[in-house]
């Protein structure tokens, strides 16, 4: 009878130093994995950020290519998503006939800071002041 109680005993579950030894390993454990999950989620939202951004400054560039005549100088806005996201717009002149420098950053505050991403490139076109001043000039060498 002896050896039944025995075997039942030890066959029954977990001694009382192998459930706190698993619970330490578990409580060191859990404060890296929030801390994992926290970042994770952090770079999940930053990176959203990043691709509508990207979209977003994709769109102003396309836009910016469809407008027959650029408006010249600096110009900002907003985006239809509402204040999170701005725009702003650089059109200048180069050392070419009808090529204008454009550079477009979009901004967005995130965390109490302002992040942007931007882009350059040269459009060939008209821009609205070089429209105007090119009109004076060949008018006044007409008459």
């Amino acid at each position: 009878m002896k050896k039944d109680r025995k075997e039942t005993r030890d066959s029954a579950g977990f001694t009382l130093l192998e459930v706190i030894v698993a619970m330490g390993i578990i409580g060191a454990a859990m404060p890296f994995l929030v801390m994992s999950l926290v970042s994770t989620s952090r770079m999940r939202a930053e990176s959203e950020d990043l691709i509508t951004a990207s979209h977003l400054l994709r769109d102003k560039m396309s836009e910016l290519e469809s407008i027959e005549s650029l408006p010249s100088g600096q110009s900002q806005g907003e985006f239809l998503e509402g204040a999170r996201f701005q725009w702003q717009v650089n059109v200048g002149p180069t050392n070419y006939n009808s090529l204008y420098d454009v550079s477009v950053v979009v901004y967005w505050v995130t965390g109490g800071r302002t992040k942007q991403l931007g882009a350059r490139t040269y459009i060939l076109g008209e821009a609205q002041e070089a429209e105007e001043s090119s009109a004076q000039p060949g008018g006044q060498g007409g008459g």
